[in-house]
């Protein structure tokens, strides 16, 4: 897996949790039956650097859900806007005042659902932040062949779980 780092600082300190981590855990390879003591050491270590890191592989942390946007077409603005002024004041409301309050409407949903896409693209960021470090300091911990088992599985947790699925064969 290819690891981008946006700073030398980033570098570094991936370096520095990369050997913190060297001293608590021993690396997993096939044929030793040491799976159980490395998730154990794997957990203390890591939850050592950064308890969230742990908690994107066990699972706890997930992948951010798409916020529920507000949608209405024109016509179903027309309706609601309609709908309300009638519970009002009835159908006395002029029709330019419907069509203002349309725009109101549209507008005070697109700027919701700008918000909404702000609030989860920060999410979004941080999870991939997370999953990244955490995805990086797991296969740190790997030898050759359970680091070839897992090389095309971009998800720390997914890893993780592949790893947890093949102990049987002699972690």
């Amino acid at each position: 897996m290819i690891q981008q780092f946006s700073t030398t600082t980033d570098l570094t300190m991936a370096s520095t949790e990369t050997w913190q981590l060297s001293q608590v855990v021993s690396k997993l390879s096939l044929g030793t039956n040491n799976y159980n003591i490395w998730v154990s050491r794997l957990e203390q270590g890591i939850s050592n650097i950064n308890p969230e890191y742990w908690s994107i592989l066990a699972g706890d942390i997930e992948y951010p859900a798409e916020p529920n946007y507000i949608y209405y077409t024109t016509e179903e603005s027309y309706f609601a806007v309609a709908m309300t002024e009638y519970m009002e004041v009835g159908f006395a409301t002029e029709l330019h005042t419907i069509r203002q309050k349309v725009e109101q409407f549209i507008s005070i949903n697109r700027d919701h659902n700008k918000c909404l896409l702000a609030q989860y693209e920060a999410r979004l960021r941080k999870f991939e932040e997370l999953n990244q470090k955490a995805r990086m300091l797991l296969e740190s911990t790997l030898e050759m062949a359970p680091t070839a088992m897992i090389s095309c599985i971009f998800g720390a947790r997914s890893a993780f779980l592949v790893l947890d699925r093949c102990k049987m064969r002699g972690f």
